[in-house]
């Protein structure tokens, strides 16, 4: 598993030097991963390529963020 996450630490460092500054990639997960015990935690996270003010604190925070942004992109 800690293999798998090294390589998708590459694949997104791949994926966002072919991509516009402006464009936001979000990584989310509902649950957060022990790589020592190879067991699921109750602790979810995020990453984002771009800083998001105000900081999520939900995972449900993104729908809101999403949602919003592509109304700003429609006006």
């Amino acid at each position: 598993m800690k293999s798998f996450y090294f390589e998708l630490d590459i694949f997104f460092e791949e994926l966002l030097g072919h991509l516009p500054e402006n464009v936001a990639v979000f990584v989310i997960s509902d649950h957060g991963f022990d790589l020592d015990t190879g067991s699921h935690s109750d602790t979810g996270f995020n990453s984002s390529s771009q800083v998001l003010n105000p900081k999520p604190v939900a995972i449900t925070d993104f729908y809101k963020m999403v949602i919003d942004s592509q109304r700003s992109q429609a006006l």
